[in-house]
């Protein structure tokens, strides 16, 4: 297999093993970055307890906060004097911690992740 594409990538964790079949193509150096926000959100569930059921029951039916709190980590890359940032995070400002490098990708993915669970539960409700 070709060093710049993964077929599948697979990683063993806590609760067991993750196994993504990974399209054509896809560049072996951004799995990495998948794993990096797949970590987050477990940091997020595990040490945080931000779980499915907590978010559920904290942010009802017609909130967007996960979304707005996903959006604002990513904003800060493009505007680290925050005003954008401000503007969209919907909790308070104490809590917003961004990071270095690459974090704020990472914080900002897995709450967009918590965030697409979410609509996805509700969808499905």
């Amino acid at each position: 297999m070709d060093d710049d594409l993964v077929g599948a990538q697979s990683g063993t964790g806590r609760r067991g093993t993750l196994l993504i079949t990974l399209a054509p193509g896809f560049p072996a150096a951004e799995v990495a970055l998948v794993e990096a926000v797949i970590r987050e959100r477990g940091g997020q569930v595990t040490r945080h307890g931000r779980t499915p059921a907590h978010d559920d029951a904290l942010y009802p039916a017609g909130s967007d906060d996960l979304l707005r709190a996903a959006v604002a980590y990513l904003a800060h890359e493009i505007d680290p004097a925050g005003g954008l940032t401000r503007a969209l995070y919907p909790w308070d400002a104490g809590t917003f911690r961004p990071g270095q490098g690459s974090r704020n990708f990472e914080k900002g993915l897995a709450l967009g992740l918590a965030a697409m669970g979410q609509r996805a539960r509700r969808r499905d409700a």
